[in-house]
């Protein structure tokens, strides 16, 4: 049946889409069995294109490895280089791989492995274009015409390899993947690449390089050579000091110092003895000329007048020889001393008995005083004492200034052996560490040359047996989707824009009249001809 154009057609399109018009199945089916060509051709042409971009797509194939960070010598030995006094610093396990981690990211290590493989490993071939190569070569001619006319700069055939070189790096940058697992101190490394080969033969190239700079970066600060320098240099100067030592012991008798030392200070002993002897001395002299002091060196020995009192006399007697007594004591002890205390009560009750006592007219005989005389006796002798004493003093004093000279020299010879002493003694430190440093740098030398590292290789690098990418059997159930969801869309989008009328039921819905007759296209043109003849 021949389409019939609707006289208001834009009336129609809105009450045919009117919101309280109701949509059934049956006008669903209807439109699109009416638009079942168009649907079908959209449908093939996008999941066909999809089907044919994804068998066309370069085959992507991941190659896989592994690292273990261990507990090394890299984290915990100090490097032979740091010399003096060192402080323990704790280091994280968790920095100590996120350092691992930057030095496998960095561009560095992405230059050694492209200069390795070569830059030309990673450019494209032209069989894994997805256009053909005449494409690409129209696109760099308008490029390069584009660039020209706008002023810019364009690559000079001598920077070409660097371009490609820098593209290759960005590449192998862009297709390198590190990550930790977690809980763990293992490092996942996975490349991706067209080729299989390639792939592997990055990865692996990827961590040699990366176990030759992490032994570079973690190398000593210092040679063994730098160390065997410093030790010749302080043996040399060792062997002279402890030469210089040797001839000083021989021409100085440094032994006798402690000898000096206490012979002065047995002088300086005696000398302070002599001295307290002198001082008392000189007390007790004084004690016995007080004791002279109203005395008469002649007296009284007896008298015709009476009886003479005996008593009197053996009292005074006994004074006498108390008071002396009591200048002996006072001359040598304190007045709080119990023997001179009782001494001077017993004169005391001496004195009083005399006092009790009547004198009496006796006969009395004058002649010398034999207290007196003692006293004066004793009195001679302490001054020779004494002068025996300061004579003692001088001498001692003499020869205690004679032993300080020597002590003093002596002394100044034993600076001068202590100092020597200590320059062996430091000389002889500082060369024993530059020796254990100069052993620890040729350790660490060896196992830098063995390769010898905190990092193992828990897996190499894998060979990939099949491409990760693209994944067509997702890409072309994607595709048959894309171009169903589609062309249903596309149906109801050209339909929504059809405001022809082509059943019984559009007419007496749009235009509310009733469908007298239907005629076909045949008799339509049948009848037209018939009209116009």
């Amino acid at each position: 049946m021949e389409r019939i154009k609707s006289p208001s057609e834009n009336k129609m399109s809105n009450e045919r889409f009117a919101p309280d018009a109701a949509v059934s199945l049956r006008d669903i089916l209807y439109i699109l069995f009416r638009h079942k060509w168009k649907l079908i051709s959209f449908f093939l042409l996008v999941s066909g294109s999809v089907t044919v971009f994804t068998f066309h797509m370069p085959e992507i194939y991941q190659s896989d490895a592994k690292l273990l960070i261990q507990i090394g010598r890299e984290s915990v030995s100090v490097d032979p280089a740091v010399v003096g006094p060192t402080m323990s610093v704790s280091q994280v396990r968790e920095n100590e791989v996120n350092s691992e981690l930057a030095i496998l990211r960095s561009r560095i290590l992405a230059e050694n492995v492209v200069d390795r493989i070569g830059p030309e490993r990673f450019q494209r071939s032209p069989e894994d274009r997805l256009l053909p190569a005449e494409f690409y070569g129209i696109c760099k001619k308008m490029r390069d015409i584009c660039l020209s006319h706008s002023g810019l700069s364009m690559t000079r055939e001598e920077d070409a390899p660097h371009a490609i070189r820098d593209e290759a790096i960005k590449k192998m940058m862009k297709n390198l993947e590190v990550g930790v697992e977690k809980k763990s101190h293992i490092i996942n490394l996975s490349f991706q690449a067209q080729a299989p080969g390639l792939a592997k033969n990055t990865l692996a190239t990827l961590l040699d390089a990366f176990l030759e700079r992490h032994i570079a970066v973690h190398r000593t600060q210092a040679s063994p050579r730098f160390f065997q320098e410093q030790s010749e240099k302080l043996l040399k100067k060792l062997r002279e000091k402890e030469k210089q030592l040797e001839q000083f012991l021989a021409q100085n008798d440094t032994a006798s110092i402690d000898q000096h030392k206490a012979l002065l200070f047995k002088l300086r002993s005696e000398t302070d003895d002599a001295l307290k002897q002198i001082y008392a001395s000189q007390a007790k002299i004084a004690s016995l000329k007080k004791s002279l002091r109203g005395r008469s060196e002649f007296i009284e020995i007896s008298r015709v007048e009476g009886k003479a009192n005996p008593a009197v006399n053996m009292i005074k007697d006994r004074l006498i020889d108390l008071r002396l007594r009591e200048a002996e004591l006072s001359a040598k002890y304190s007045d709080d001393f119990r023997p001179l205390a009782d001494v001077r009560e017993q004169i005391r009750l001496a004195e009083e008995a005399i006092a009790r006592e009547k004198e009496t007219l006796t006969e009395v005989t004058i002649g010398s005083d034999t207290t007196y005389q003692s006293i004066q006796l004793s009195m001679d002798t302490e001054k020779s004492r004494l002068r025996a004493y300061v004579a003692l003093k001088k001498n001692l004093e003499a020869e205690l200034a004679a032993r300080e000279a020597e002590l003093a020299a002596l002394v100044n010879e034993e600076m001068i052996l202590t100092r020597l002493k200590r320059d062996v003694r430091i000389l002889e430190t500082d060369y024993l560490k530059y020796r254990d440093n100069l052993q620890r740098a040729r350790i660490s030398t060896a196992l830098d040359m063995d390769k010898v590292s905190n990092v193992s290789i828990v897996q190499p690098a894998t060979e990939p047996l099949d491409p990760v990418k693209p994944n067509k059997k997702l890409y072309v159930v994607l595709g048959i989707f894309l171009g169903l969801s589609g062309g249903i869309g596309l149906v109801f989008f050209l339909d929504f824009f059809d405001n022809s009328l082509r059943t019984d039921e559009d007419v007496e819905k749009r235009l509310d009249l009733p469908v007298l007759a239907v005629i076909s296209c045949e008799e339509f043109e049948s009848c037209l001809k018939k009209f116009i003849a």
